[in-house]
């Protein structure tokens, strides 16, 4: 069987979950499955030392730089028809996106070079998208609405996030999944087993609580 390509894409490799999230998977995919690759709106972060070295990386901002014109969708606009070419240039089989910023890009990349999407949906909109002070509101959410609509899957970290996702979006039942977040117990039982730095060391008086 031919190994798909498959294209991850986030905004930059910051420290948060979702960053963290779309890397493991970078690095557990199978190999004789997938052949991933990255595409990021910014180089650098917290996690961008620890991209597998296999993985091709595309970066908006190295391939096209900054638009120079300030007109409301035009660096939007810039970053989907980038995408779109990164779709035709890789032979791109399936994409994959984190995040409601890069769902708006890989839908309106995958308009213009069609590919099977998914794109995964992390926390309640309510508490997520109307929290956020976006410009454009309303009108990013019929954006959203239609990419959602149009993935060929939505995936869900819970099931709550899924039925509430499905509500506020009108997503069809039959294109929600559920698929949770994973943890590597490894690397976790390894960054455990490392001495506590100096200023964490215990000192009578001293009550402190971790989360």
């Amino acid at each position: 069987m031919t190994a798909r390509r498959v294209l991850l894409a986030i905004g930059k490799l910051s420290g948060g979950g979702s960053e963290r999230q779309l890397l493991e998977a970078l690095k557990h995919l199978d190999r004789s499955r997938y052949l991933p690759e990255l595409y990021v709106v910014y180089p650098g972060g917290e996690l961008w030392d620890e991209v597998p070295t296999d993985v091709p990386v595309h970066v908006f901002t190295e391939r096209c730089g900054l638009p120079r014109r300030s007109f409301p969708g035009a660096f939007h606009r810039a970053r989907v028809r980038d995408y779109a070419a990164v779709l035709e240039e890789r032979s791109i089989d399936l994409t994959y996106d984190r995040t409601y910023h890069m769902t708006l890009t890989t839908a309106g990349a995958t308009l213009r070079r069609p590919t099977p999407r998914v794109s995964v949906i992390v926390s309640d909109p309510r508490s997520d998208f109307e929290t956020n002070r976006e410009r454009f509101a309303p009108f990013k959410r019929l954006l959203l609405k239609r990419a959602y609509r149009q993935a060929e899957i939505v995936a869900t970290v819970s099931e709550g996030v899924g039925r509430r996702a499905a509500e506020y979006y009108g997503i069809p039942p039959d294109r929600m999944r559920t698929l949770y977040n994973f943890f590597d117990a490894e690397r976790i039982q390894s960054l455990a087993d490392r001495p506590l730095p100096q200023e964490f060391a215990r000192r009578e008086g001293r009550f402190r609580i971790v989360a």
